[in-house]
């Protein structure tokens, strides 16, 4: 790996017997551990790439980024030069926002497009948010409001005064990117979009999972799963299952 790749990437090598790599971008305050589990209930000939962002487990250190397309630039110059056809990106609530930004900055840099983007619990980028922005609000609000919203951090977290304050940086950077994102209209991808939401999640209704269809030229699926926000961990084997199913169908197995 070079620098960039050893920074975004897990360290252990990508693997070059796998049908399809699988990239995989956490939610606001996540990491790679959203995905734990993933490699080995999934088909082994899929190659299942947690991304690494700054802010968490051995990026502790960096200061976790506020600029969601800043961060979009930089795991695009992490990934072209490992990412091999076919591949795949999913990403849960903020990690479906930067894995639709991804693919359009991988289309501006002639870069093949994924054979499906997987995108979980988050409207379709072109929506104007409906909600209050929470970013600037001091740590006491802000942690109300996120539990309120989200149920966004672990109750070992949130009852942990200590692991709490460690963890609330990362946390309201991830958040002030999403909500200071801007939208910029440009022609739809061409690779298919598959759009996943929690039958219960308050947060994003079906109908701004279906306005995705906007945003690519090829084929669009919308499906419903039971859960909340949270539903790609509360019901991890049955959406484990539906990504594989879809890879699956779209890569000819070896």
């Amino acid at each position: 790996m070079n620098s960039d790749e050893e920074l975004w990437l897990p360290r252990r090598g990508l693997r070059s017997d796998a049908d399809v790599q699988l990239f995989c971008i956490p939610h606001a305050g996540g990491g790679t551990a959203s995905y734990h589990g993933w490699t080995t209930d999934i088909s082994p000939t899929i190659d299942v790439i947690p991304i690494l962002l700054p802010g968490r487990e051995r990026r502790f250190a960096e200061p976790a980024n506020n600029d969601l397309k800043t961060t979009v630039k930089n795991i695009a110059d992490a990934l072209t030069s490992c990412v091999r056809a076919p591949f795949a990106i999913f990403g849960h609530s903020m990690g479906a926002l930067i894995g639709f930004e991804l693919c359009r900055e991988l289309r501006r840099r002639t870069h093949p497009l994924p054979v499906v983007l997987i995108v979980a619990a988050f409207r379709a980028p072109h929506l104007p948010a409906t909600s209050t922005p929470l970013h600037k609000l001091p740590d006491s609000e802000f942690v109300e409001a996120i539990q309120k919203r989200f149920r966004g951090i672990p109750d070992e977290v949130a009852n942990n005064a200590e692991l709490l304050q460690l963890f609330l940086p990362t946390l309201r950077a991830d958040i002030t990117s999403i909500e200071n994102y801007q939208y910029e209209d440009e022609s739809p991808l061409s690779c298919p979009l598959l759009a996943l939401g929690g039958t219960e999640d308050t947060q994003v209704a079906p109908a701004e999972l279906a306005a995705w269809r906007r945003h690519t030229t090829g084929e669009f699926v919308q499906k419903m799963i039971p859960g909340g926000h949270f539903f790609v961990t509360e019901r991890r084997s049955e959406t484990i299952r539906l990504v594989e199913r879809e890879l699956l169908r779209r890569v000819p197995q070896s």
